[in-house]
């Protein structure tokens, strides 16, 4: 049960949920959320899906944001 709400890219856990930790550090975080890849035209996001599949996550953003 997620009573409030929980930040970008964190992890929680249990009942009532808390806490655990984040998926990335915050620079990485950070670098997602300025990417806003979600607005991104079907064309780029088809074109960035192998590379989404295949390629770390700092990488990945030093490519395509």
């Amino acid at each position: 049960v997620v009573r409030h709400d929980v930040l970008p890219f964190q992890i929680v856990v249990g009942v009532p949920a808390k806490p655990v930790r984040f998926r990335f550090e915050e620079t990485v975080r950070t670098r997602i959320l300025e990417s806003a890849w979600w607005d991104w035209s079907v064309d780029k996001i088809a074109d960035a899906i192998p590379d989404m599949q295949t390629y770390d996550i700092e990488t990945f953003l030093d490519k395509w944001a």
